[in-house]
């Protein structure tokens, strides 16, 4: 019959595909496939291998058979952001994971915001290629201010430190990718990506003038008519023709 086994491992060994024939004839010889595929991940692992016969000194046939089980080696990337983790390949920016960057004005920057690239695996993570870079709609309204070290070691981790410096107004998105070898990353193939978003705000002064008398049609913006001391608005970076509309003093603007 086929061969057996026995210990307290025994389901770390099992029998291949390769089974052994019966009968054996006088001096030939059959084989069989013994397969160690360790359950634990560390230590000696040991059975015994028993084959029936009809030998009447040698029945059961039995040895002992062992091996060594070793942990797996991994990495583990996983990006955080106070303590709040950006799953892999994430697509929701959220202010509590330091993906949304809230409404900054046009022409200004955000703080920086640190996220924190850990490798929870059991094997050094090396980053490969420029590391970290930025991709996507609005290029240029994020910037890389700190770039992660490399490797890095189990349990450790690297910081990469990003700014939001919208160049116009509204929803401005990018993606945040991360290069690692991954040969090591079971699930977790390189890069690790994750969407960033950011509101520019557009500048704007409220502009006074003050005309002199304060009695008629004061004064003129680009053609429209503001009585008394009323006032508009003057966007940044836009040019505006005032201009008085009756022969007065068209006074000083209060900022």
């Amino acid at each position: 019959s086929s061969p057996t086994r026995r210990s307290s491992d025994l389901s770390d060994f099992y029998m291949g595909v390769a089974a052994p024939s019966s009968p054996v004839g006088a001096g030939s010889s059959t084989t069989f496939q013994l397969v160690f595929e360790p359950t634990a991940n560390t230590g000696l692992r040991t059975a015994t291998v028993t084959i029936p016969n009809d030998d009447p000194n040698k029945n059961p046939y039995t040895f002992a058979v062992q091996g060594t089980a070793q942990p797996q080696q991994r990495i583990d990337p996983s990006l955080e952001y106070s303590g709040t983790t950006i799953p892999y390949g994430d697509q929701s920016p959220t202010v509590s994971k330091g993906t949304d960057f809230g409404s900054v004005n046009v022409g200004s920057q955000s703080a920086t915001h640190s996220f924190q690239l850990y490798n929870y695996g059991n094997i050094n993570m090396t980053l490969t290629g420029s590391f970290v870079q930025l991709f996507g709609a609005n290029s240029g309204d994020f910037a890389i201010v700190s770039m992660p070290s490399s490797p890095i070691a189990p349990s450790g981790d690297s910081t990469i430190g990003i700014r939001f410096q919208p160049t116009g107004s509204g929803l401005r998105t990018e993606s945040m990718l991360i290069y690692y070898d991954d040969i090591y990353a079971p699930g977790a193939t390189s890069p690790y990506t994750v969407a960033l978003q950011g509101t520019g705000v557009p500048n704007t002064v409220s502009v006074t003038v003050q005309p002199s008398p304060l009695s008629g049609p004061s004064y003129s913006v680009d053609g429209a008519l503001y009585y008394g001391s009323t006032p508009f608005k003057w966007n940044a970076g836009v040019n505006h023709t005032i201009s008085t509309t009756t022969p007065q003093n068209i006074g000083y603007p209060i900022i």
